[in-house]
C-alpha cells in the first residue's frame, strides 16, 4: 500500500544510553514522503534524551511535510499534547 504509514518500531530503552543508534535507525524514514507511525509498546525506559529524540522527529518529520502519529507507549496527558 503506498500511502501507509511508514512505522518505525524501536524495542528496549530510548534514553540517553540508546538515543544515537534509534536516530540512526529512523533516519531512513524520514523525508520517505509518507507518515509516520511510531510504535513504541515495546520500549520498556524512556528518559529525557529519548523525549528529545521524540520531539526532534516530530520537528525533522514537520519540516519534509510527514505527518506522525506515536502510539504503544502510556503517557501523561501534557506529555501526548507535547508529542503529538
Amino acid at each position: 500500500i503506498p500511502d501507509a504509514p511508514i512505522t518505525w518500531a524501536p524495542t528496549g530503552t530510548l534514553t540517553i544510553e540508546s538515543v544515537a543508534a534509534h536516530w540512526s535507525s529512523v533516519q531512513p524514514h524520514l523525508d520517505a514522503g509518507r507518515a509516520l507511525a511510531i510504535d513504541l509498546a515495546a520500549i520498556e525506559r524512556i528518559d529525557t534524551a529519548g523525549t528529545q529524540l521524540l520531539l526532534q522527529l516530530r520537528r525533522v518529520a514537520s519540516h519534509n511535510g510527514q505527518a506522525v502519529r506515536v502510539q504503544g507507549l502510556m503517557m501523561h496527558p501534557d506529555t501526548r499534547r507535547l508529542l503529538g
